[in-house]
């Protein structure tokens, strides 16, 4: 089911209304999903004037979500000889909860995670190979895990690892693995402070033995004998690495509405003007965090904050994971060599936009800054020989005045169009067409090696799990003076898990 209505109120004829499509594939729950928005324009009409908006915002499905996660980077302060056990690394400030979060960095293998630490200290769930001296590890912000050694009995509801430092936290986590019931989740550990036995909610639905799946194949081409690998709390949300525009502070907390500071927060490192390298959150309450770490510089203006550092599955900046594709008719007054505006004849562009982590947004030579509404979790920079510009992706709360999504969404925001300040003026006969779409995933995060970081969290846009019905997007001008019919609006409905693999909200 696909409708596409255009919401305007502004009085204009029907045939005024820009030609759009905005489309998502797949259109399936829990999978990495790419999204594309395409408008054309005219460029006059009977008031003469450019309809083409020179600044936008495309507010995503619903059940659309970005890259999540966050990490911290901890630099070992002793060499760790390969199997030595605790890794010291005296600026650490573990705690408790760091307790089963993935870690990642030279001579860590894949799939590890804090078993015990001290406070400057951590000890793997398994071996690791030789850390130098100075070593940057990273630390995600979360206790989602995997583990290559499950072992499961047909119709038992016992699962064990000798590796997964199963504890009561973990009560009420999603559990996958192959020889699995879908949907499972762990509904008591045998030992709370951390074992190697829990209970799921439903019998396996195969066996295991000496470490493989029984009946597993290795004839070619497709050999089926795997270790069975079990993730635990892959469906949990989490915060993510972020950029909010509204923070104040004194020398030891900071106020941020716009933050949400949840308890994944807790450890991560805080950077921005007048602020040490060296600080941290250590607690919060409300809207106000505690910071380790200061002092820092009080300040009562309004000012931009980064939480967190990028965690290992996040684009790597620089990543190109958006492609603008423009048609229009070029006024040779803006880059000369082109041909002249009474000809009627358009030139084509095409322009990757990449990824930008936040603390990591280019400011100079870049037009578009971050908006003050929410939480910027990337920017996307668009680089011309004539211009470069910034377009934000931005984690909208509910509730946010003249936005079309009342409930918890993310925001494409562009707010500099160059293309629409480079037509041809009005009247024109040559429309405008304009044509943006989003990557699932970026290069970056399919070179990752399995089990490094958080799992399923590799990806650029995904849709929600457990998440179907209809759902809408918009696309929406953002000047004050909003050309006409500029408020484009698509409904499709997002199928339940076993539905038929189709285009049904896709793009062919």
């Amino acid at each position: 089911m696909i409708t596409l209505s255009v919401v305007s109120g502004l009085g204009r004829p029907a045939g005024a209304v820009p030609v759009c499509d905005i489309a998502q594939f797949p259109s399936v729950q829990a999978a990495q999903s790419g999204l594309r928005f395409s408008c054309l324009f005219a460029n006059g009409g009977s008031a003469g004037t450019n309809e083409v908006s020179g600044a936008f915002t495309f507010h995503d499905f619903q059940n659309a979500e970005y890259h999540q996660g966050a990490a911290r980077t901890v630099k070992v302060t002793t060499a760790a000889i390969a199997g030595s056990g605790a890794i010291a690394a005296t600026a650490g400030h573990f705690v408790a909860e760091d307790l089963n979060h993935p870690v990642s960095g030279t001579g860590v293998p894949a799939r590890a995670f804090i078993k015990a630490m001290t406070a400057t200290t951590i000890t793997l769930n398994i071996a690791h190979l030789a850390i130098p001296l100075n070593t940057v590890l990273m630390v995600e912000n979360s206790d989602a895990r995997t583990v290559d050694n499950i072992v499961t009995v047909a119709a038992s509801t016992t699962v064990t690892s000798a590796t997964a430092n199963f504890k009561t936290s973990d009560i009420g986590k999603s559990i996958l693995a192959s020889t699995l019931a879908n949907g499972s989740t762990i509904t008591a550990v045998a030992t709370p402070a951390g074992g190697t036995s829990a209970t799921v909610s439903a019998g396996a639905l195969a066996s295991t033995a000496a470490g493989y799946p029984v009946g597993c194949t290795t004839a070619p081409p497709l050999p089926t004998c795997n270790p069975p690998v079990a993730t635990i709390g892959h469906t949990q949300a989490q915060s993510t690495t972020r950029s909010v525009a509204d923070a104040t502070n004194t020398t030891t907390t900071i106020t941020s509405a716009a933050a949400v500071w949840r308890v994944g927060d807790v450890g991560l490192k805080v950077a921005g003007v007048g602020i040490p390298a060296t600080a941290y959150i250590a607690s919060f309450v409300g809207n106000v965090a505690t910071i380790a770490g200061g002092p820092m510089t009080a300040n009562i203006m309004a000012k931009n904050i980064v939480i967190g550092e990028p965690g290992a599955t996040a684009p790597s900046d620089a990543s190109a994971v958006v492609q603008m594709m423009s048609m229009f008719d070029l006024n040779p007054a803006f880059a000369g060599g082109t041909g002249n505006c009474v000809s009627g004849i358009p030139e084509t562009f095409v322009q990757q936009g990449t990824w930008r982590n936040p603390g990591s947004y280019l400011t100079a030579g870049v037009l578009g800054g971050q908006p003050a509404a929410g939480q910027s979790i990337a920017q996307i920079v668009f680089t011309s020989s004539v211009v470069s510009v910034g377009a934000y992706i931005q984690a909208m709360p509910a509730g946010v005045v003249g936005d079309p999504q009342t409930g918890l969404h993310y925001d494409l925001v562009f707010p500099f169009l160059a293309a629409s300040y480079a037509m041809c003026p009005p009247p024109n006969a040559v429309k405008m067409a304009l044509s943006v779409q989003l990557l699932p995933a970026s290069s970056s995060q399919g070179l990752l090696a399995a089990g490094i970081g958080r799992p399923y969290s590799p990806q650029v846009r995904s849709l929600i799990a457990n998440s179907v019905g209809i759902k809408t997007a918009t696309f929406k001008s953002n000047t004050a003076t909003v050309p006409k019919d500029w408020s484009i609006a698509k409904s499709c409905t997002i199928p339940v898990a076993n539905a038929p693999v189709a285009f049904s909200c896709g793009y062919p």
